[in-house]
């Protein structure tokens, strides 16, 4: 369908709908700008549990982020930290056995989490107030659920790619994240126009037209191909954008 017959078909659709049912929250996504790279590329969420993760971030002085690699988990985190923070104070317990080691014998001695921090990161404990903690896989450490769970002043973001006890960290704002759905995806590449299709046809119980359905259909496989983790979708999203330049 070309650019001029898809904007006709949607004010067509769109007719048919409430004002409420026009508001999609996938087309929401697209307006949470995280920050821009130094090349100006915007960073923002890809899914609706990215953007909660987010929105939690944002508002909350401990989130816990969790899910699979490569749903964004860290990725989102450091992005986050390095737009909102004037520094911000990395470990991942997985690859650094030492560290959890270190953490580990030190809070059995009885310090505080702030206090463990300082002493790995070799700083006092009082500028940990200006800073966040991005605190990586910590299931490798799990001393530290215990730790997160006393009055600190530190902003800390926890990552685990195993799912946690929800009740030992209930204090906690708490955001498990996903792969892309299909929605989603069709949003990321572009297409989300399709979302709002999908949507209205389904709220009015009508088929999709044959051509739109086919386009829907080869979007489906590229879908399935790509799949939904959200590095390999802006590996597939940069390579369509290497190929429309050429």
């Amino acid at each position: 369908m070309s650019l001029s017959e898809k904007v006709a078909y949607i004010k067509g659709l769109a007719e048919g709908l409430s004002v409420d049912d026009k508001v999609s929250p996938i087309n929401e996504i697209d307006k949470d700008l995280i920050c821009h790279t130094i090349q100006g590329k915007p960073i923002k969420p890809k899914t609706m549990g990215q953007k909660k993760y987010v929105d939690l971030i944002r508002k909350k002085m401990i989130v816990f982020g969790i899910g699979p690699a490569g749903t964004g988990k860290t990725y989102l985190a450091m992005e986050f930290a390095s737009a909102y923070y004037p520094q911000y104070l990395y470990v991942n317990f997985e690859l650094n056995l030492t560290a959890g080691r270190f953490f580990e014998d030190e809070l059995k001695k009885g310090l505080s989490l702030s206090e463990v921090v300082a002493a790995y990161f070799q700083m006092e404990e009082r500028y940990l107030s200006e800073l966040i903690v991005i605190l990586d896989e910590i299931s490798c450490c799990p001393i530290l659920t215990d730790a997160l769970q006393e009055r600190n002043e530190m902003a800390v973001i926890a990552i685990s790619g195993e799912i946690l006890d929800k009740n030992s960290c209930h204090s906690f704002a708490y955001c498990r994240l996903y792969p892309l759905g299909f929605d989603e995806f069709l949003s990321a590449v572009g297409s989300d126009w399709y979302v709002d299709i999908i949507r209205g046809h389904f709220q009015n119980m009508k088929p999709v037209p044959d051509i739109v359905h086919q386009e829907l259909l080869a979007l489906f496989e590229e879908y399935l191909v790509v799949g939904g983790m959200p590095a390999a979708v802006n590996e597939y999203i940069s390579s369509i954008t290497i190929n429309l330049s050429i």
